[in-house]
């Protein structure tokens, strides 16, 4: 079996020469450099360790251990244990994002408590990128799935309008055509009845086949799809619904993954303000933001009545109203005044729907108007905080993870935002760029 290798950054030669020989006895392969630039310059050309051993204060070259470990970890991505004499509460200040992987004391005949450490930070380490790998494969099996069932949906929504869908119409032309001949008494009052609950069973095929494939990402852009879908939903579930489509609807449209899967975060988002939050208004926004990188953005806010993570099936490690359940690491910031209908809103009859006149905006139902949304931009922050969110079984948990995977399979991220009594935010952004898609439609 290889030994593993660790690479000794020691500005004391004695201190290196005998670390060299601990971790040698102890079955590692072991060197050493005297200075942070020549332990950069090793990994530079390519002599990549399985880890390494720093110590923090190098009286040698112009950086120390903590300079050094901050510049090697753009390089390659080691772990590095931190090994010093000093203790103060300024090196652990400083010291504090990078003692990922263990920290130890200087102290003669220590031996032991080294190896220990390192291969502490070894097991971790390993165990760590087993972790990612079993992550990366879960996200592509889950996004394999999804693409079988958005196949299998288009599938099933063309042989019901292709088979079902003609049938229905062949049967009420013949009852059309039966209408014009004599018939004896009371023949004609059935065939009546008959004709109403046909045109209720093809309005209902026609539903279900808008659901299954919103026709409108095929043949026109995702703000005509989201608009189409608000009005049917209006009429459907009896709610308010304002739609506020920014003017990149005039740009070349999204790819149709993109689109399908802001569709998709729409969908489950304004079905579960009505079954779970009882909302009475919803409000749904597309945006565009072109820095710091280029991005659609989808919100969905309700009135409803929100629900605590323990309510709705998950557990915080960190408590607030804001839970942000693992959007990719990224140095953004989804910026609120790209939603116009983002902040509080009075409830007042007759007033004016949250957004402004701005943009092009639509209320559905009954008369938009503006009612107690969250969406305060002062309970933004970013996911790589610590918020994690651990699942347990239920509907609505399996919706929020369904909603989160489809952003990030796209490079995106997702933010759930709610608390008992005011309402749901849901905020989706994908990376996209009017100008050069990075993605091809599929």
């Amino acid at each position: 079996m290889r030994q593993s290798t660790v690479l000794i950054v020691e500005d004391d030669a004695i201190s290196s020469f005998a670390l060299e020989q601990t971790l040698e006895k102890a079955g590692f392969s072991a060197s050493s450099v005297l200075s942070g630039e020549a332990c950069l310059d090793l990994l530079r050309r390519g002599v990549i360790p399985d880890v390494i051993l720093m110590d923090i204060h190098l009286g040698t070259g112009r950086m120390d251990g903590l300079e050094t470990t901050r510049q090697l970890h753009d390089i390659v991505d080691v772990p590095v244990v931190l090994h010093t004499a000093y203790a103060d509460p300024e090196t652990l200040r400083r010291s504090r994002d990078m003692t990922k992987y263990g920290y130890v004391h200087k102290i003669p005949g220590n031996g032991a408590m080294v190896v220990a450490g390192i291969e502490l930070a070894l097991k971790l380490f390993r165990a760590e990128r087993e972790l990612l790998r079993r992550e990366q494969m879960y996200r592509e099996l889950s996004g394999h799935i999804q693409q079988l069932r958005e196949d299998q949906e288009q599938k099933i929504a063309r042989e019901i309008h292709d088979d079902l869908g003609q049938s229905l119409t062949a049967l009420k032309m013949n009852l059309t055509m039966l209408d014009q001949e004599i018939l004896p008494r009371g023949a004609r009052e059935i065939l009546d009845e008959m004709a109403l609950v046909l045109d209720g069973t093809i309005r209902k095929v026609r539903s279900i086949i808008e659901i299954l494939r919103p026709p409108l990402l095929d043949s026109g852009s995702l703000c005509e799809a989201l608009e189409w879908y608000c009005r049917q939903f209006s009429d459907t579930f009896r709610v308010r619904v304002r739609w506020i489509c920014d003017t990149f609807q005039e740009s070349p449209q999204p790819p149709r993954d993109t689109a399908l899967a802001l569709f998709r975060i729409a969908q489950e988002s304004m079905t579960n303000g009505v079954t779970h939050g009882k909302a009475k208004s919803i409000e749904v926004e597309m945006a565009y933001s072109p820095l710091p990188e280029p991005m659609l953005l989808l919100q969905v806010q309700d009135d409803g009545r929100g629900f605590s993570l323990a309510e709705g099936g998950w557990q915080a490690k960190r408590p607030g109203p804001l839970y942000e359940l693992r959007p990719k690491p990224r140095k953004y910031h989804p910026p609120q005044e790209h939603f116009r209908g983002a902040g509080p809103h009075s409830a007042r009859p007759g007033g004016s729907a949250p957004g402004g006149a701005a943009g092009r905006g639509s209320g559905f139902g009954e008369e938009a108007v503006a009612s107690e949304i969250p969406g305060s931009s002062s309970r933004g922050r970013r996911s790589n905080e610590g918020t994690v969110s651990e699942p347990r079984s239920s509907r609505r948990s399996f919706g929020i993870i369904g909603m989160e995977e489809r952003a990030l399979q796209l490079g995106g991220w997702f933010i759930l935002d709610t608390a008992p009594r005011v309402g749901t935010r849901v905020v989706a952004g994908i990376p996209w760029s009017p100008a050069g898609d990075r993605r091809s439609s599929t």
